[in-house]
């Protein structure tokens, strides 16, 4: 589910985009959600046979997601997520 989401994600941004890389990722990104759509219909019927193939899978989506991620810029302070408590 969570490498479902991913997919959707990424198509989202680089349909912002628009130029020609944006439509290639989109591509990929389509290709790749109708590959673990595939997966989990016939994994219904052949469990043991496709086995191997969802780790490829997730492997590729993996991957793909940190190729079109952008790192963090250098010398720009993260955010904390973490909640702090008020004071008193």
């Amino acid at each position: 589910m969570i490498a479902f989401r991913t997919l959707v994600r990424l198509r989202r941004l680089s349909e912002r985009e628009g130029t020609r890389p944006g439509k290639e990722v989109m591509g990929l990104a389509d290709a790749l959600i109708a590959c673990q759509l595939e997966y989990a219909v016939a994994g219904f019927f052949l469990s043991q046979a496709y086995a191997a193939y969802l780790y490829a899978t997730l492997g590729i989506i993996v991957g793909f997601s940190k190729a079109m991620v952008p790192a963090p810029r250098r010398g720009v302070a993260l955010q904390s997520t973490r909640m702090t408590a008020a004071a008193p």
